[in-house]
């Protein structure tokens, strides 16, 4: 990732090991090696200066001792009414829902492990938002962090087996 090094127009005076760094002619394609995030950024931190695995603006927030980050997860199963089989009733994945404290807006992501075999893939979802209007095409209940890892195990496996 030495190539971002190279993008920099400005960087943010560093937090202990963390700086946040401005890329030149943004948005630029990248993904995460923390949180598995893939989109376009504006900006990327280093952790102790090291640009072979910049992170993300998000996990950025997550990593910086000033910042309040409060992080849900979220089962999705079929809705109920389209259950034909005891396994419909099995949550299929994870929605982990990131919000920073005293900020609107936030960022809602679903595990997608059948999309790359190299990485965990988080994907942008809107099914949260569903649910708070009118209510998503999915079942979804609020779970521990435990609960999370048990189901993207689960779900982990049943697509990478082999």
């Amino acid at each position: 990732m030495s190539w971002l090094r190279e993008r920099v127009a400005r960087s943010e005076p560093p937090v202990g090991g963390l700086q946040l760094h401005e890329l030149a002619d943004p948005p630029v394609s990248y993904f995460c090696p923390r949180c598995g995030w893939h989109g376009n950024v504006r900006d990327v931190a280093t952790v102790d200066g090291d640009w072979a695995a910049p992170v993300c603006e998000c996990c950025y927030e997550d990593l910086h001792p000033g910042i309040e980050v409060v992080v849900s997860y979220w089962s999705v199963s079929e809705a109920s009414y389209l259950r034909k089989t005891p396994e419909d009733h099995l949550p299929f994945t994870v929605i982990r829902s990131r919000k920073v404290a005293r900020r609107l807006g936030g960022r809602d992501e679903m595990y997608r492990p059948h999309f790359s075999q190299d990485h965990e893939v988080w994907e942008f979802t809107s099914v949260l938002v569903e649910e708070a209007r009118d209510g998503s095409s999915y079942d979804v209940t609020e779970i521990g962090e435990g609960e999370a890892s048990a189901i993207m195990e689960r779900t982990r496996a049943k697509y990478l087996s082999g």
